[in-house]
């Protein structure tokens, strides 16, 4: 009964700090000047940035279902898993996220417990790590005059040195905790066996299309910008994704609402876009988000219906 109070005090506090931070940005942009970006927005620009947000959708389910095709034969059934995770981390914000769905999904389609944790993590891993890079790239080969190279790279070294402070203790976790130590070896057997599954093809593949899934990030959010009026170049925008990326990871808000559209607002800030395009920008993103996660509810409801039925 405590544990399922904490629960709910804790979904209820997460969407009180995701309304809390939307809020904030609305007090602070100037609404008159965002209704009038939005009114600007034609039909033709926002069929672009359904287009690109949805092919961007279709090459992460590609990247998840290179990973777990031999379980899930189906890429339908891949993307239908996708889009339910995104409705379960949007509208559903408790003890079963998306990821937590989908564990669950593999698990009950033959996969083990541990192998469907292990396949959800690597998607995941990839897909920030990918992000890292490319934002890695940008401070060292092409951060221009807009962004000041000292505060990029005073950013970057405090990044770098949080990001040793948590490697540092997990491993005094790893060494201090017998259980812990059998779950992590657990699951590096299990990647392994994992990774015999696939042969360098394969690999280099799921490589290739991982990249893939990051440029078209880019473009989806290039398409948002140039929808609004605005010009961002393309290596800009892996500034703009890193900072979205590391703030929309922080298990603040629902689905991260409040954060990824502040983040969006102050990444775009860096290069002269104004507040209010910028919000105007996050809130068009956040509906698109929204559209294809109820699209994923609708998935989910039809295919709880079907286990009804099979029960009966």
């Amino acid at each position: 009964m405590r544990e399922y109070l904490l629960s709910n005090l804790s979904v209820l506090l997460k969407l009180l700090v995701g309304i809390s931070l939307t809020g904030v940005l609305f007090y602070f942009v100037d609404l008159k000047q965002m209704v009038i970006q939005l009114r600007v927005l034609n039909w033709q620009a926002l069929m672009l940035i359904f287009l690109s947000s949805f092919l961007l959708l279709l090459m992460q389910t590609l990247r998840l279902h290179l990973l777990i095709k031999h379980y899930i034969p189906m890429y339908f059934n891949t993307f239908r898993l996708t889009l339910i995770g995104q409705f379960f981390s949007n509208f559903l914000p408790g003890s079963v996220s998306g990821d937590v769905y989908k564990i669950y999904f593999l698990n009950k389609e033959c996969a083990s417990l541990t192998s469907a944790v292990t396949l959800v993590a690597i998607d995941r891993i990839i897909g920030f790590l990918l992000v890292l890079f490319f934002g890695g790239v940008y401070f060292f080969c092409f951060s221009s005059g807009q962004v000041d190279i000292a505060v990029d790279i005073s950013k970057t070294l405090n990044f770098l040195l949080l990001f040793v402070a948590v490697i540092l203790i997990g491993l005094s976790i790893y060494k201090t905790s017998a259980l812990v130590q059998s779950k992590w070896d657990r699951m590096i057997a299990n990647f392994k066996v994992e990774c015999k599954k696939f042969c360098f093809s394969e690999f280099l593949f799921f490589l290739i299309v991982a990249v893939g899934a990051y440029f078209v990030r880019l473009l989806k959010f290039f398409v948002l910008i140039w929808a609004f009026g605005q010009s961002l170049p393309v290596v800009d925008l892996m500034l703009l994704v890193l900072i979205i990326q590391l703030v929309g990871m922080l298990p603040l808000s629902v689905g991260g609402l409040g954060l990824v559209e502040g983040s969006l607002v102050f990444g775009l800030s860096l290069f002269a876009i104004a507040p209010d395009i910028g919000l105007a920008i996050a809130l068009v993103n956040r509906f698109i988000v929204w559209l294809f996660s109820l699209l994923g509810g609708l998935f989910w409801l039809t295919t709880k219906k079907q286990q009804r039925r099979e029960i009966v």
